[in-house]
C-alpha cells in the first residue's frame, strides 16, 4: 500500500522536536540561520557560544560573534554556494567564553521555503593555541641564541607570555646589586604603579622562590597595601614567576589580567620556560662581561709585566756595560801590572813574594774570565736566534781539534757520529757545544786518554743528542745543582767559573728542547739534549 499525497506532504512538513533530536546528536556545534538571524542550535553550540539556554541565543544576528570585516566576506561566500555544495573556514569569533578559534563548515538548504545556511563548528582553539605557543617559544629561543644583550630577549619573553596566558600586560624586574627588584622591560604599566611596586619582592631570600597566583586582586592579603594600586592600573588578577639561575633567585615575570584569571598549568610552565630562557641570556651576558673584565685585566697585567721586563732588561745591559768596561778594564790594569811585576822585578822578590804575585794574576784571569761568561749568559737572553741548518757533526770535530792543539801532551780519542744535522743559531749553538765538549775535555783531564763521543738516537720520533766521556763523573744525587749558576760539583783541581752549563741550559731552552745527565763518579758522564721538542713536552723537568 502506498502514502497518499495528503500524507506525504504532512511528513515533509518540518517537525522542530525531531530537528532538534538530530541536532543534538552532532558531535560539534551546529547552528541553522535564515535572513542572518540563529533559528537553531543544538546543545553543544550553545555551551560553546557561552550560553546557559538556547532561548538566549535564538533570535541573535549570527555576525555579532564575528568581526564585521569577516562577517560581510564570510556572507558573501555563503550566498554565492550552490545548492548541495560546502564552504571551509577559518575564524575567530567573540563569545561570553572570550575568544575562540573555530573551524566552520557552511552549507545552503531551504528552511521553511526561505533560503537557509546550516553551519557546523569545531573548536581549534587548543590547537591554535599550542601553535602559538610553540612559535613563541621557538622565538624566544632564537633570540636567546643570537642576543648580543638580555635587552633584546626581554621583548621575545613578554611576547611569549601574552601568547601563552592571554594576560594583559607583563614586566620583567631584576634585582640590583643591593638586592632590590627594578623594572628592566615592561609593556602598559605606568610610571607611578612601576615607582611603587619596584622594590617588592613576594619571596624572602632564603625562601625557595615558587610562582605566586593571585586569581583575584581584591580578595588576597598578601597584597592588601596595593589594592588601591591595583584598581588604578585595572589589574584583577596577577601572577609572578621567579627568574632563577642555579636556585639563585635574580628577578621575577609579573604577568597582569584586567578580569581575576584561574591560571592553569599549562599557562604557568610557559612562564617558568620563559623565565629560564631569560635567566640564560642574563647569565651568558654576565660571563661575556666577567670574561672581558678577566681579558682586560690580564692585558693590563701583561702590559705590566712587560714594561717591568722591558725596564730589566734596560738594566741587565747597563749592568753588562757596567760588568763589560767599569770592571774589566781595572782586571786588565791589574793583570798588565802584575805581569810587569813578573818581567822587571821578579829577581827582587823571594820565593814567596813570587808565589803572591802569581796567585794576583791567576785570580785576574779567573775573574776575567767570569765576566765574560756572565756577560755571555746575559746576552742569551738579548740575542734573536737566526736559524738555519748546521751540521753538529763538523763543528764539534772543530771545537775538539782546536782543544787538542791547545794541550798537544794529551792523548784523544774522539768518535763523532757523521752528518748530523741540526735547526740552530749557529752562534749560539757554538757556545752550547764549545761549554759541552770543553767540560767533557776539562773532567776527563786524568785518564791517559781522553775519549769522547757525539751521538744521535731516535726515541718516539724525537732525536735526543749524546755528548759522553770517560773523566771523573759526578754523584747524581747532586745533578739538581748541575744546571744552575755557579754551582759546582768538583773542587778546586778543576778550574771554572761554575757558569758554563748554566749557560748550555738556556741555549738548550731557546732551542725549545731540554736537557739532562746521567753518571756515576769515576766513569764518566753522559749529557743529553734535545732541539724543537713538540708544545707538550717543553714543560717537562730536565730529567730522564
Amino acid at each position: 500500500m502506498q502514502m497518499t499525497q495528503t500524507e506525504t506532504e504532512s511528513l515533509q512538513q518540518p517537525s522542530f522536536e525531531t530537528l532538534d533530536a538530530v541536532l543534538d546528536v552532532s558531535p560539534g556545534a551546529i547552528l541553522i540561520i535564515v535572513e542572518g538571524f540563529i533559528v537553531r542550535a543544538n546543545a553543544y553550540a550553545i555551551e560553546l557560544l557561552g550560553f546557559d539556554d538556547a532561548a538566549d541565543l535564538i533570535g541573535m544576528s549570527a555576525t555579532c560573534f564575528v568581526d564585521p570585516v569577516d562577517a560581510r566576506h564570510l556572507c558573501a561566500r555563503i550566498e554565492q554556494l550552490p545548492l548541495g555544495e560546502r564552504l571551509i573556514e577559518r575564524c575567530r569569533v567573540r563569545c561570553a567564553n572570550g575568544p575562540l578559534d573555530l573551524e566552520i563548515a557552511c552549507g545552503r538548504l531551504h528552511f521553511l521555503g526561505k533560503p537557509a545556511a546550516i553551519v557546523a563548528a569545531h573548536d581549534l582553539t587548543e590547537q591554535v593555541r599550542d601553535a602559538r605557543r610553540l612559535a613563541a617559544l621557538a622565538q624566544l629561543t632564537s633570540a636567546v641564541s643570537h642576543a648580543t644583550a638580555p635587552e633584546e630577549v626581554y621583548h621575545s619573553a613578554m611576547q611569549a607570555l601574552r601568547i601563552g596566558t592571554n594576560c594583559d600586560r607583563s614586566a620583567i624586574l631584576l634585582m640590583d646589586v643591593d638586592g632590590l627588584m627594578q623594572f628592566v622591560a615592561w609593556d602598559g604599566l605606568s610610571s607611578a604603579y612601576r615607582q611603587k611596586v619596584g622594590a617588592h619582592c613576594p619571596w624572602r631570600h632564603d625562601e625557595d622562590a615558587q610562582p605566586m597566583l593571585v586569581p583575584d586582586t581584591a580578595g588576597d592579603e598578601r597584597l592588601a597595601a596595593f589594592h588601591t594600586l591595583f584598581a588604578r592600573e585595572s589589574i584583577a588578577a596577577l601572577c609572578f614567576i621567579p627568574i632563577k639561575h642555579r636556585g639563585r633567585l635574580i628577578g621575577k615575570f609579573a604577568i597582569y589580567f584586567r578580569q581575576p584569571h584561574n591560571f592553569n598549568d599549562d599557562e604557568i610552565q610557559l612562564a617558568i620556560t620563559a623565565a629560564r630562557h631569560v635567566a640564560l641570556a642574563i647569565e651568558r651576558q654576565r660571563a661575556e662581561q666577567e670574561l672581558k673584565r678577566l681579558n682586560a685585566e690580564l692585558e693590563s697585567r701583561v702590559r705590566s709585566r712587560t714594561s717591568e721586563l722591558e725596564q730589566a732588561n734596560r738594566e741587565l745591559a747597563s749592568f753588562s756595560y757596567s760588568v763589560s768596561h767599569d770592571l774589566r778594564a781595572p782586571l786588565r790594569a791589574l793583570n798588565g801590572f802584575a805581569h810587569v811585576l813578573v818581567e822587571d822585578y821578579a829577581d827582587k822578590l823571594d820565593r814567596s813574594g813570587r808565589q803572591h804575585l802569581e796567585r794576583i794574576l791567576s785570580a785576574s784571569v779567573r775573574i776575567d774570565q767570569l765576566t765574560v761568561d756572565l756577560l755571555r749568559l746575559a746576552d742569551i737572553n738579548r740575542s734573536v736566534p737566526h736559524n738555519e741548518e748546521v751540521d753538529i757533526s763538523a763543528l764539534s770535530e772543530q771545537i775538539l781539534g782546536r782543544l787538542a792543539e791547545s794541550a798537544p801532551e794529551r792523548m784523544l780519542h774522539s768518535l763523532i757520529q757523521p752528518r748530523l744535522q741540526v735547526l740552530a743559531d749557529r752562534g749560539l749553538l757554538t757556545v752550547m757545544m764549545e761549554n759541552l765538549l770543553g767540560n767533557a775535555w776539562k773532567y776527563s783531564a786524568g785518564k791517559p786518554v781522553t775519549e769522547i763521543r757525539l751521538s744521535c738516537a731516535i726515541h718516539e720520533k724525537q732525536s735526543i743528542y749524546c755528548i759522553s766521556d770517560n773523566g771523573a763523573g759526578f754523584d747524581m744525587r747532586y745533578a739538581g745543582k748541575l744546571f744552575k749558576p755557579f754551582e759546582r760539583l768538583h773542587g778546586a783541581e778543576f778550574q771554572g767559573s761554575g757558569i758554563g752549563l748554566a749557560i748550555v741550559e738556556r741555549i738548550v731552552r731557546r732551542f725549545n728542547g731540554r736537557i739532562w745527565a746521567d753518571s756515576k763518579p769515576g766513569e764518566g758522564a753522559c749529557f743529553y739534549f734535545t732541539l724543537w721538542d713538540e708544545p707538550e713536552s717543553t714543560g717537562r723537568n730536565a730529567g730522564h
